[in-house]
């Protein structure tokens, strides 16, 4: 898709007049750019884009299932309520407002009117813009094209938050304060996740230390802009964290699990701990 969207933009700037490789800022050209900015959203929202779309949201059923089969096998009070069926709703209404007009506009097609308009209107090379276009739009050795780069996170995200929010909000309805941080770990893994998935078992109790980059003693590197573990989303708080994780495209969970579950040597661990103690405190109050 990419490429075609490279290679139809490309027949349309064949149209553009130059002046020694360069482009003239004439009212002509000027009408031409504006002219494909209004045809880009028809490229690149095709029928086949759309299909592509509808068949991501099926996910979404496929995720819930998941988690309704998961609770229900160790917890006979789990039955999934409104609640839940809204948490999909808008999770699917957002998805769909980020990988379709709203969403592509701003971050696909808005960049490359940018590149066309800057060059149009400064007389740039003709044959530099192609270049830039062509880095912009297709996969090449240097990373994927933006069209590919931005549907990968957008689709990783919100499938992945779907699942923590859900996860995230069976544990509060049943009651349960354990979870095991589950998920592999790649090259390009965050330190924070590392530590997380060696811990395993967190209480939610140790969430406000976590993300203070204290996992279970270990000090994490924190980043200087958000003071947060290095790769977490900015916001990122104790009350969230469960479903932002460790930040973008992050492919880990923090899956909700019964006591029994826990190493018995964890458990003790945490019970005896400050965190844990003040925390029921405050659940209590």
């Amino acid at each position: 898709m990419q490429m075609r969207l490279y290679e139809q933009l490309s027949d349309e700037l064949d149209a553009l007049k130059t002046s020694g490789g360069r482009i003239l800022s004439t009212t002509e050209n000027l009408k031409l750019i504006i002219s494909i900015k209004n045809k880009l959203e028809k490229l690149l929202l095709n029928n086949d884009y759309v299909s592509q779309v509808k068949n991501l949201l099926t996910a979404f059923d496929a995720i819930s299932d998941f988690h309704n089969n998961y609770f229900s096998q160790f917890n006979a009070k789990f039955k999934p309520g409104q609640t839940l069926a809204l948490i999909k709703q808008m999770s699917i209404e957002a998805t769909v407002n980020s990988l379709t007009e709203a969403g592509i506009g701003a971050n696909i097609i808005e960049p490359i009117n940018n590149i066309l308009r800057v060059n149009t209107t400064t007389g740039g090379s003709k044959a530099k813009m192609n270049e830039i276009l062509r880095n912009n739009i297709i996969s090449n050795d240097t990373g994927d094209g933006s069209l590919l780069r931005y549907s990968k996170q957008i689709t990783t995200d919100a499938l992945n938050q779907f699942s923590a929010q859900y996860n995230k909000q069976v544990a509060s309805d049943l009651g349960l304060e354990w979870f095991m941080y589950v998920g592999s770990n790649l090259t390009t893994t965050r330190p924070w996740c590392e530590a997380m998935t060696g811990l395993k078992y967190i209480h939610i109790s140790e969430l406000p230390e976590a993300i203070k980059g204290v996992v279970n003693g270990e000090k994490i590197p924190l980043s200087s802009k958000t003071n947060l573990p290095a790769g977490m989303i900015p916001g990122t708080n104790a009350q969230n964290v469960m479903v932002y994780r460790g930040g973008y495209n992050c492919g880990h969970q923090l899956v909700a699990v019964d006591e029994l579950a826990v190493p018995q040597e964890r458990k003790t661990a945490v019970y005896a701990s400050f965190a844990y103690k003040n925390w029921k405190a405050r659940m209590a109050a």
